[in-house]
């Protein structure tokens, strides 16, 4: 999620998300930080790819950490500098990294920009295709239309018109990469008539791409796994994937502290993340986990 943006999409992320009846999950005992059994994804903008010193601070973090997957800011590297891009995604393949180019921006969802999103899968399409070697990574789009001015005034139409965005950028990689998309977990409130039916947009997104990552910011478990259970469910049904993200930011006072994971720091965010994937992953919709952001997360007290 772009820095500029950060503090408006936090207040709309703090929505009352819809509660849905979940499985109670067992709190250990004692937590032992050595037996963490999850990976999970980190959203970062840090220069891995042109800093050979931040590159070794993170896998540095990552190796006493349960980080398996990247979503590696790429907007920019795919543009300018693919061939570092390439080098980087095949290092990290190396020490067992899953990479994902994070991209998007909200006016991508409007018709009149949608060519954009269009331009840069199909930019993206060509890097994996020149690059065989990084075949498995996959596109991430974090687009959020609700950042958009006319998201108040008509919601059902950005609805729609962000879905048309996301079945074109999906026509447009075809096999090539698979797509990932971000989205808040209030997207199963909204209700969105499209081809005759009238379902929430979280299904409507879920249906279109291949996972999606929920930005669950809750800090307990039952809080995290109630406010992604019904996506979770529904993604089993229809074959996706569905990953539970959580948050790490500083929020200053600005939005309420049950948002994000930095007054409970690291060792107790690692046991609760521990519940929440043992709790969830005999089910065949769940993903896994994602943190917002490493670059918060590696600050996070002990």
């Amino acid at each position: 999620m772009r820095h500029h943006v950060w503090l408006s999409a936090l207040l709309l992320l703090v929505v009352s998300c819809a509660q849905q009846p979940a499985p109670t999950s067992e709190t250990p005992s004692e937590f032992n930080p050595e037996a963490l059994s999850f990976g999970a994804a980190v959203w970062t903008y840090t220069d891995l790819v042109g800093q050979s010193k931040a590159r070794t601070t993170f896998y540095n973090f990552a190796a006493s950490h349960p980080i398996n997957n990247i979503y590696l800011e790429a907007e920019y590297n795919v543009h300018n500098r693919p061939a570092q891009l390439a080098a980087f995604i095949q290092d990290a393949v190396g020490r067992k990294f899953k990479v994902e180019l994070l991209t998007g921006h909200p006016e991508w969802a409007l018709t009149g920009s949608q060519y954009k999103a269009v331009a840069f899968a199909r930019k993206a399409a060509e890097f994996v295709n020149t690059y065989p070697a990084v075949k498995g990574t996959a596109l991430h789009l974090d687009v959020e239309p609700y950042l958009l001015p006319e998201w108040s005034a008509n919601t059902q139409g950005v609805a729609s018109q962000y879905l048309d965005m996301l079945d074109q950028v999906k026509s447009t990689l075809g096999t090539t990469l698979p797509l990932s998309v971000d989205i808040p977990c209030w997207f199963d409130e909204i209700q969105v008539a499209r081809n005759g039916q009238i379902r929430p947009l979280s299904e409507w997104i879920i249906s279109a791409v291949d996972t999606t990552v929920l930005m669950d910011y809750r800090d307990t478990t039952q809080g995290i796994i109630n406010s992604g259970y019904s996506e979770i469910l529904f993604a089993g049904a229809v074959g996706k994937k569905v990953v539970l993200g959580v948050n790490t930011k500083n929020e200053n006072g600005l939005s309420p502290a049950s948002t994000t994971f930095y007054e409970e720091g690291t060792r107790k965010m690692e046991s609760i993340l521990t519940q929440v994937n043992t709790t969830m992953k005999t089910h065949s919709g769940y993903g896994g986990l994602a943190v917002f952001t490493y670059e918060d997360y590696s600050k996070l007290r002990k």
